[in-house]
């Protein structure tokens, strides 16, 4: 069990400063207990140069850019499959009867 809150965030949320001081205490202690994993891939110039855009757009180096919309959309992927799950279940919960 995570001793972080796993919380699903709406669009912008992502911004909001609770979350990314939760986002921060999570990367302070991953370091502190060794677990940074280095993580690489290839991608073409173009594809790479969107992402430096978007990037600079928004303020950030491309590298936390990256780590952090891969991060988000994770985040929102396993929101999505959660909340699918739970209406699964609600579904068959529903038709279980006589």
């Amino acid at each position: 069990m995570s001793k972080y809150e796993v919380k699903a965030l709406r669009v912008g949320e992502e911004r909001d400063a609770a979350i990314l001081d939760m986002l921060e205490e999570a990367e302070r202690d991953a370091e502190q207990e060794g677990a940074q994993v280095r993580v690489n891939f290839r991608w073409g110039a173009e594809q790479l140069a969107i992402v430096k855009e978007a990037a600079r757009v928004q303020g950030l180096p491309y590298q936390v850019y990256i780590k952090k919309a891969l991060y988000d959309r994770a985040s929102a992927d396993l929101a999505a499959h959660y909340e699918l799950a739970a209406v699964r279940r609600s579904e068959q919960a529903g038709h279980s009867g006589p």
